[in-house]
C-alpha cells in the first residue's frame, strides 16, 4: 500500500514537473514570437522608408534629365525607354544646348542601384559645367576634358586609390549643328544605329571608357544627315539581357535588326514595341541591368 502511494507521488511531481516545463517553453515561445513580430515590423518599416527614399531619388534623378518635349524643341520625333533595374539606377540622358550646337549623350555607368545613381548624378553635373566653359566644336576634345576631370575628381583622396574597382562610364555622344545639318558621332564602347532612306548604318565607338586614367584618342564620325533620318542610341543593358527560349543573351545584332524592322512607325509606336519585346524576351527572369535607349529623328 505504502509502495502505490509512492508510486501516485512520483507520478504526480512529474506531471506537475512537466506542466510546468510546459507553461515556461509557452511563456518562452510566446516572448519569442513577440520579439520576433517586433523585429519583423521594424524590417518592414525600414524596407518601406528604404523604398520611399528610392522611390523620391528616381523622381530626382528623372528630373534633371531632358525630357521628350525638351528635345523635340531640336528634333522632329524623340523617344527616351528608360528602365532601371532597381528604382534607380546608373543610366541616363545627358542634354546641352550652346550656340549652333546641340549635345545628345546615352551613358551607362559602373554599376546599377544607388552606386550607379550616385555616379550619374556626379557625371550629369560635371558634363554640364565642362559644356559651359569650353567651344563644342570638337567631340574628342570634349570627352577627354570630361574623362581628364571626372578621373581626377573619383582619385582625389587615398580612399579611392584603395578601391580597386575602376568606376567609368560607356557613352554615345552625338554633336548636332542644326545650321550645316551635320551630326558628329563619338563613343565609347557603344554603338548607334543610323537609319537614312531605308539604309542601316552602324556607328561605333572606340573601346575605351570614360574615368580611365588616360586616353589617347576618340575618334569623331560626321554625318550629312536630312528629314526623316533616325539616331538609336542605347546602353549594353539591353542587348545583355537574358532570356528566350535557351535563355540567352538578346544580342547587338538581334537589337538593331527589331529597331531596323521597326523604322516606318512612328516613335512612341516603336517604344511600345521595344518594350513588348524586352519584356517577352526576359520573360519572368530577373532584369540583367539597367536599360536605355534613345530615339531621335532629324
Amino acid at each position: 500500500m505504502v509502495q502505490l502511494v509512492d508510486s501516485s507521488n512520483n507520478a504526480e511531481e512529474q506531471i506537475s514537473a512537466m506542466e510546468n516545463m510546459l507553461e515556461m517553453t509557452t511563456e518562452y515561445l510566446n516572448q519569442t514570437k513577440n520579439q520576433l513580430k517586433k523585429e519583423k515590423d521594424k524590417l518592414e518599416k525600414i524596407q518601406s522608408d528604404l523604398f520611399k527614399s528610392l522611390k523620391f531619388a528616381a523622381i530626382i534623378q528623372e528630373a534633371i534629365q531632358p525630357s521628350e518635349i525638351d528635345l523635340r524643341q531640336k528634333f522632329s520625333d524623340v523617344s527616351i525607354y528608360s528602365r532601371p533595374r532597381d528604382i534607380i539606377g546608373g543610366d541616363f540622358v545627358w542634354h546641352f544646348e550652346k550656340d549652333d550646337q546641340t549635345l545628345i549623350a546615352c551613358i551607362d555607368c559602373t554599376g546599377h542601384g544607388v552606386p550607379g545613381a550616385m555616379l550619374s548624378m556626379a557625371a550629369y553635373f560635371c558634363l554640364s559645367q565642362i559644356a559651359e566653359r569650353i567651344e563644342l566644336n570638337s567631340n574628342e576634345y570634349f570627352l577627354k576634358a570630361f574623362n581628364t576631370e571626372f578621373y581626377n575628381y573619383l582619385h582625389k583622396n587615398k580612399a579611392s586609390h584603395e578601391f580597386s574597382m575602376e568606376h567609368g562610364f560607356d557613352i554615345s555622344l552625338l554633336r548636332y549643328d542644326k545650321s550645316s545639318s551635320k551630326i558628329f558621332f563619338s563613343g565609347t564602347n557603344q554603338q548607334v544605329l543610323y537609319l537614312s532612306n531605308r539604309v542601316s548604318k552602324i556607328l561605333k565607338g572606340d573601346r575605351t571608357y570614360v574615368g580611365n586614367k588616360q586616353i589617347d584618342s576618340i575618334r569623331e564620325i560626321e554625318l550629312n544627315v536630312r528629314s526623316g533620318d533616325i539616331f538609336y542610341l542605347f546602353t549594353d543593358g539591353i542587348p545583355d539581357q537574358f532570356g528566350g527560349s535557351r535563355y540567352k543573351k538578346i544580342g547587338r545584332k538581334r537589337v538593331l535588326q527589331f529597331l531596323t524592322n521597326l523604322q516606318n512607325l512612328n516613335l512612341s509606336k516603336q517604344q511600345e514595341m521595344i518594350d513588348v519585346f524586352l519584356k517577352t524576351w526576359q520573360g519572368n527572369r530577373e532584369q540583367t541591368d539597367d536599360m536605355l535607349l534613345i530615339g531621335l529623328k532629324i
